[in-house]
């Protein structure tokens, strides 16, 4: 199960198989992601976190092919910029 934040601040549970493709097609709002008591997201709510994560990475805006690796210096930028998109357009 997967919770839908629609702008307005209503919430809407979300049944079913749930992806990537299906969160790119929600209309603006949020998806809760749900944690444990440490805040790691569970199975599935990782799963589709890492899934969404992982297609961010392969757009040049977010993770430039010329810094080498994510712990590099030049990357900080980009970084702060991927953390704030994720807050800010799809998860809570």
């Amino acid at each position: 199960m997967f919770l839908h934040v629609v702008p307005n601040g209503e919430v809407r549970q979300i049944l079913g198989n749930f992806n990537v493709k299906n969160m790119e097609q929600l209309k603006n709002g949020k998806v809760i992601v749900e944690t444990d008591e440490n805040g790691v997201p569970n199975d599935r709510s990782g799963s589709l976190l890492g899934s969404y994560l992982g297609k961010m990475a392969q757009n040049s805006t977010f993770a430039p092919l010329h810094i080498p690796k994510w712990d590099d210096d030049l990357f900080v930028e980009p970084q702060k910029c991927i953390v704030a998109h994720v807050e800010v357009n799809s998860f809570y």
